[in-house]
């Protein structure tokens, strides 16, 4: 949105304390601060988004560039020096700014383009696998036969080959959790396999 403001808290005089700041804000914002920083924002901010979006081809992803330089603007401010050109400052920042948002997003690009350039592989199923081996398969059939969180338990940290702590993630518990039910499924295993 071209021409936008700033929140109400920060362009409302009514929330001026006494000596011209504006209470809750950790940066002691003058009025005058306020005001000219406001002025400039509202002086270039259309032409600087047209600037931008020669660059990186959006006007929205334009209008987010020039709000992330006057928001870094609004940040160092203290560190700008009065003797430089506003203006040149800023369009040199956008342009800085907007490139390397386009070489950021021609990086993305290039590596979805890859990744969905690689043949995924199809991993054979655990039966296929174990073709043959009947003490795996017996193995699996049991496992199968576990209750199903006991069961995603033990499939996560054996046949994936996850950690405690990423089986915890996975199945949003507590690794203790995933320690009892590993321990349960082992016994339960032991049960079912030795009949």
């Amino acid at each position: 949105m071209r021409g936008g403001g700033f929140p109400p808290t920060w362009a409302d005089p009514r929330y001026l304390t006494d000596d011209g700041t504006y209470p809750g804000n950790p940066l002691s914002v003058t009025a005058d601060e306020r005001a000219s920083f406001e002025r400039t924002f509202r002086q270039h901010y259309a032409e600087l988004c047209d600037f931008a979006a020669y660059y990186v081809g959006s006007a929205d992803e334009a209008e987010e560039v020039v709000q992330d330089v006057f928001f870094a603007i609004w940040l160092r401010r203290e560190d700008l020096e009065d003797r430089i050109s506003m203006r040149s400052y800023l369009f040199g920042a956008v342009r800085n700014h907007a490139l390397h948002s386009f070489r950021h997003a021609a990086v993305v690009r290039r590596h979805m383009e890859e990744e969905a350039a690689v043949p995924r592989a199809v991993s054979p199923g655990l039966d296929e696998v174990f073709e043959g081996d009947e003490s795996a398969l017996e193995l699996l059939r049991a496992i199968d036969s576990l209750p199903p969180r006991t069961r995603l338990a033990m499939e996560l940290r054996w046949l994936r080959q996850m950690s405690y702590a990423e089986v915890a993630e996975v199945m949003r518990i507590s690794v203790k959790g995933v320690e009892k039910l590993i321990t349960a499924g082992m016994k339960e295993l032991k049960g079912i396999l030795l009949r």
